[in-house]
């Protein structure tokens, strides 16, 4: 474990080298622990992506958001993430990717939407939430959603365009490589160019949802 923490801050300090805090804006980590300190100085922060981690999530409420009111995207893919209680608010939040957790209810949702009341793009895809009878109740939840497991309110297909989620994927297929060494050093090339991905990828433009059929229909 102290390896995979040590790992961690390596990562983080690459991405954040030779940038004064206030210019940080995304960081990016997977298969390593959560360690809130390593982000929370950063209040700049408008994208974190913690995938996959090591040991898996369990809640937001450990990640400190409520240092992070500047954040506009949240990527916690691929952990065991529930909401027994409301995350810290941060109102700021339009995307929340959380596909392959165990958000089982609707009740978990109505939790995230007192917490991030004006999201637009919720994924909670490979979830037990993600059925047919819950997709209409967690839209009216949220009353500025537009896109639900990559679909609008009528069903449609859509693309949610964001830059970051190309070096989001890069981030989770290298480092799962990488902690199979259990070698912090290994990481030093793959972060330095995730780094530069990153600064190039940065925004903080509002999500496009770009529509891929023009129509859906449910019934076949």
């Amino acid at each position: 474990m102290e390896i995979l923490k040590k790992t961690a801050a390596f990562r983080v300090q690459r991405q954040v080298e030779g940038k004064p805090t206030e210019d940080v804006m995304q960081i990016s980590l997977s298969g390593v622990p959560a360690l809130p300190e390593l982000w929370s100085p950063y209040t700049h922060l408008t994208h974190l992506v913690l995938i996959c981690m090591k040991p898996k999530l369990g809640s937001l409420g450990i990640l400190g958001l409520n240092e992070l009111q500047a954040l506009r995207l949240l990527d916690v893919s691929d952990n065991a993430v529930s909401v027994t209680s409301p995350p810290p608010a941060v109102s700021s939040l339009a995307r929340l990717l959380m596909p392959n957790n165990q958000v089982s209810s609707l009740e978990e949702v109505i939790r995230l939407a007192q917490s991030f009341p004006n999201l637009e793009v919720l994924d909670v895809a490979d979830n037990d939430v993600d059925t047919p009878a819950h997709f209409a109740s967690i839209f009216e939840t949220f009353p500025k959603l537009v896109a639900l497991n990559s679909r609008t309110r009528d069903g449609t297909e859509v693309v949610v365009e964001d830059s970051d989620e190309t070096s989001s994927d890069e981030e989770y297929d290298d480092s799962s490589d990488e902690e199979s060494d259990g070698e912090v050093g290994e990481t030093a090339d793959t972060e330095s160019s995730h780094s530069q991905e990153e600064e190039e990828s940065e925004s903080d433009a509002e999500p496009s949802v770009k529509r891929t059929r023009t129509e859906y229909e449910k019934d076949g």
